[in-house]
C-alpha cells in the first residue's frame, strides 16, 4: 500500500463527509493491492459519490494514466425516496483538490444511473473499470440497474463493490441485490465487510480475490463461510456488549471530547 493511499484509510477520509467505517477503505484498499499482485490494471468508478469520501480512495489507488469516473445526482435526490445521499459537486471538487487528486484524469458526471448505459461508461472511463463502487439510489430497481451496470462494464478480473446490502435502514439494496442474483447472475461473492460486498466477475477470478485476502487482521474478527452458493470471506469487529453500552453511555459521551477521552480511545485503538 503506498504512502498516500496509507494516510487516507488512517485518517484522511475522517475529513470527509461519509457513513463507511475504516474496515471498508481498508479492505478497498486491500483489493486494490491484490489486483496490482495479478497484473490487473485500469480505471476506477463510483456511483454515488456524495461528497467523495470513498471515490478519492479509489483515485488514490490509480497510476499512470487510468482515470476515475464518478457519477451523482448531486444536488437534486427528486427521483429517489431517501434523501442520504445529497451529493454536492462542488465540495467534491474541493476534497478532490485538497487530497492532492489528479483532476486531469477525474471526471465527475451528473447523471442518474438509469440513463446510463454500460457502452457509456467504458466509454467515459477508457477502458473497462477494474474497481466499480455502487453505493447511488438504495431502491430495487436502481439496485438491480446499477449491478446489471457493473457487470456489464467491468474487467475480466474487475470487482464490483456494492453497500449497504446487509443495512437495516435499506431493505430494499437487499430486494435489488437477490433479484439481480436470480434474474441475471454473473458477479461472484468473495468478500463481507465494513458494510460492503465484493464481487468479482467470475468464479474463478473471486477464488483468486479469497485466496489472496489476508486473515492476519488485528482487532477484526475473519471467518470463511458460505454465501450465495460460495465460500465469502466475512471480516468484522467482534461484538463486546458492555464495551458497546459503555460507549453509548451519557458518561462515554461527556468524556469522549476531552483530553482523558482521547487518551482513552488511543489506548484502546480506536478506529
Amino acid at each position: 500500500m503506498n504512502r498516500r493511499v496509507a494516510s487516507y484509510v488512517a485518517s484522511g477520509r475522517r475529513k470527509v463527509e461519509g457513513w463507511s467505517p475504516k474496515l471498508a477503505f481498508m479492505l478497498v484498499a486491500e483489493v486494490a493491492e491484490i489486483q496490482k499482485a495479478l497484473n490487473c490494471s485500469g480505471p476506477v468508478c463510483e456511483i454515488g459519490v456524495h461528497h467523495g469520501q470513498l471515490l478519492i480512495l479509489l483515485h488514490l489507488c490509480t497510476s499512470g494514466k487510468e482515470k476515475t469516473i464518478g457519477y451523482d445526482l448531486f444536488e437534486p435526490q427528486q427521483p429517489y425516496p431517501y434523501p442520504s445521499g445529497k451529493g454536492n459537486k462542488d465540495v467534491v471538487e474541493a476534497h478532490l483538490q485538497a487530497f492532492g487528486c489528479d483532476r486531469s484524469r477525474i471526471t465527475l458526471q451528473k447523471t442518474n444511473s438509469l440513463d446510463l448505459t454500460p457502452e457509456q461508461i467504458v466509454s467515459e472511463c477508457g477502458a473497462h473499470p477494474r474497481l466499480f463502487s455502487i453505493d447511488g439510489g438504495h431502491t430495487t430497481e436502481v439496485v438491480f440497474n446499477d449491478l446489471t451496470l457493473a457487470k456489464q462494464s467491468i474487467s475480466s478480473q474487475g470487482v464490483v463493490i456494492l453497500d449497504d446490502l446487509f443495512s437495516e435502514p435499506f431493505p430494499e439494496v437487499g430486494e435489488g441485490f437477490y433479484q439481480f442474483m436470480r434474474e441475471e447472475g454473473g458477479l461472484f461473492p468473495f468478500l463481507i465487510g465494513g458494510n460492503k460486498i465484493f464481487l468479482a466477475r467470475s468464479e474463478a477470478v473471486a477464488d483468486q480475490y479469497l485466496k489472496a485476502l489476508s486473515t492476519d487482521r488485528r482487532r477484526y474478527e475473519t471467518r470463511v463461510t458460505r454465501f450465495c452458493g460460495r465460500q465469502v470471506m466475512v471480516v468484522l469487529k467482534p461484538y463486546y456488549p458492555v464495551k458497546n453500552a459503555l460507549r453509548r453511555s451519557a458518561f462515554w459521551q461527556n468524556l469522549r471530547g476531552t483530553l482523558a477521552g482521547t487518551l482513552v480511545r488511543k489506548m484502546m485503538g480506536k478506529s
